[in-house]
């Protein structure tokens, strides 16, 4: 049972080892101090920790973008997109394929940002969505059915019935 929920929570795959300092939603902007909603999750660690790519597809951008910093966008197979923000340094070009797991690039501060982290975003139509649902119930190889009995599984072994 405890291996079954391991695997489906490993399904949701960081882009770089950290802690999430920011995450997807309502926060209070660090620069203006007033709430604003965040797109993506923000990992924090130490500069020039490699940034992976959390899916397989297609380098639509690399270099800077306004806000980003050194930005890299991804295309995957669905037609979504993963951003890669705020990195120190960039390693893949435009055109190019990328596995799940390649090196994207180095974590850095770049653009808009108050410390060394990579802004994971992910895209769906052009909308950004909560990387942590998307990553779980729509990118995972984990069979459907397994998926549907995700929660009362997790519920059984996190929280016993008393």
């Amino acid at each position: 049972m405890r291996r079954r929920i391991l695997t489906l929570l490993i399904a949701f795959i960081l882009p770089a080892e950290g802690w999430i300092s920011s995450p997807y939603g309502l926060r209070v902007d660090p620069f203006t101090k007033h709430w604003g909603f965040h797109r993506g999750v923000d990992v924090a660690n130490h500069y020039a920790i490699a940034v992976k790519a959390t899916e397989s597809g297609t380098v639509l951008f690399a270099g800077k973008k306004t806000g980003y910093g050194k930005l890299v966008i991804l295309e995957h197979n669905d037609g979504s997109q993963t951003y890669y923000g705020h990195l120190g340094r960039i390693f893949v070009g435009a055109g190019g394929s990328i596995a799940q797991g390649q090196l994207v690039g180095w974590m850095g501060m770049t653009g808009r940002a108050t410390g060394a982290h990579v802004h994971y975003e992910v895209r769906q139509g052009g909308v950004a969505v909560d990387p942590a649902g998307v990553s779980v119930f729509q990118r995972s190889n984990v069979p459907i059915f397994q998926l549907e009995n995700f929660w009362a599984i997790l519920n059984e072994n996190i929280f016993p019935p008393i």
